[in-house]
């Protein structure tokens, strides 16, 4: 059965395989890679914040605000990176984040109390949103449509391993040694990155340009571009679509050490098992919208995820509402969190399909919008936090709803709105 299950789940990749040459394959798995450093940078050191609150002699929920000012950072990182992406080139930015990133992770390693762990945290992400913002913009300079759906979802697909993977490697470093090498191991991960990325892959973008601009010319180009992509309204109802579901995995993200360690009792090296166990699903859910992929548009999916996740989500407050018991949370939790799959990669094809030469503007727009939810929604679990499982579940499901609602009110439009932004 097992074997089976795992088959199944492999699946995507025997398929994919039919259809790309060499080179997309290893286009798509270094871009998975790069896309990894987010899960990495977070859900690494998961299990270790409840010893980081005993070592700084801080609370966990103190210690939580480094979760969410890497969100913040990640935003600002990816707001910036976009649109020089577009400018300078996409590798070139990936390197210079990758090289922020690696120097920040080891200073980390150095700190002596949260205020300076919350702070450097911002610098890492900020190198982490450069480097992972130029993914999508790469994959929409060479495919479109249902063909790029499929190569986000391939990415998708191989990314999982970073959260599958990242607890259990902070658990067993922090078995052996302090929480200190888990940054190190974080620095380890930036450099072989930038070796992969210098040698394996090509510029995508086509730069047009040929006089130097200003500093002046440049933000105001910028400014223009952001308020064009943030004014196209058939784009702006992916944005907030996927800003409200990925609040979702956000919040769950930002509490999981509380809800498994603190509030149910478990150890750090139990921790991966149940963290795992929703990746795990991911990979499930991902593995049934390559499927559906297959017959049905990427709106028709992400609106079926939508209406899924709120009745999960509904489902899961009322469970914690009224017993919290872990045989119904759980399960509910799985399913909720293993729904994203396919609101994610269906919604990142509907919006990148209205932009063509802005494609990395664009792309900056929407992972800063996700970012920035997370780092407002993340937080203020850790501002209204009882000591039971409500706050959490509470605004996973106020996200759900939000999510659906956006995308209903502007759906009209997303449907219509299908000629690009022009630059």
């Amino acid at each position: 059965m097992q074997c089976l299950f795992l088959r199944l789940l492999l699946r995507p990749l025997l398929d994919f395989r039919q259809h790309m040459t060499l080179n997309i394959r290893l286009f798509a798995f270094i871009l998975a890679v790069l896309s990894a450093l987010a899960p990495f940078s977070i859900d690494t050191y998961l299990p270790a914040i409840p010893a980081m609150a005993d070592y700084f002699g801080a609370s966990v929920h103190h210690v939580e605000w480094s979760i969410s000012s890497y969100f913040f950072g990640f935003a600002v990182g990816q707001l910036l990176g976009g649109p020089l992406s577009d400018s300078l080139g996409r590798r070139k930015i990936a390197l210079w984040g990758l090289l922020l990133f690696t120097l920040s992770s080891i200073a980390i390693a150095q700190v002596d109390s949260v205020d300076w762990l919350i702070a450097l945290r911002v610098l890492q992400a900020i190198g982490g949103g450069f480097s992972v913002v130029v993914v999508t913009a790469m994959v929409r300079d060479r495919f479109e449509g249902r063909e790029a759906a499929r190569i986000y979802t391939l990415i998708g697909f191989i990314m999982m391993a970073a959260p599958l993977t990242a607890p259990a490697i902070g658990a067993v470093i922090l078995e052996f040694l302090q929480w200190q090498a888990i940054f190190i191991f974080l620095a380890l991960y930036g450099l072989a990155t930038i070796a992969g990325v210098g040698a394996l892959l090509a510029e995508t973008r086509s730069v047009k340009r040929s006089a130097a601009r200003s500093l002046g010319e440049s933000v105001r180009s910028t400014l223009v571009t952001y308020g064009r992509i943030l004014t196209h309204r058939g784009g702006l109802a992916y944005m907030l679509a996927m800003g409200f579901s990925m609040g979702v995995l956000f919040v769950y993200l930002t509490d999981s050490a509380f809800v498994f360690i603190k509030y149910y009792g478990y150890s750090h090296t139990s921790f991966p098992i149940f963290f795992s166990a929703n990746v795990l699903a991911m990979m499930a859910f991902n593995r049934v919208n390559a499927l559906l992929l297959k017959r049905h548009e990427p709106d028709s999916i992400l609106r079926f995820g939508l209406i899924l996740l709120v009745a999960l989500t509904l489902l899961l407050l009322a469970s914690a509402a009224f017993s919290g018991d872990q045989i119904l949370v759980f399960p509910l939790l799985l399913l909720a969190i293993g729904s994203l799959s396919f609101i994610s990669t269906n919604g990142t094809a509907c919006f990148m399909a209205h932009f063509g030469e802005e494609a990395g503007a664009a792309n900056a727009v929407l992972g800063t919008l996700r970012f920035v939810f997370a780092a407002i929604l993340g937080g203020f679990v850790g501002f209204i936090h009882d000591g039971s499982l409500l706050p959490m579940t509470g605004m996973i499901a106020f996200c759900a709803a939000a999510a659906l609602a956006s995308y209903k009110f502007l759906r009209t439009e997303a449907v219509e709105g299908k000629k690009p932004v022009e630059a």
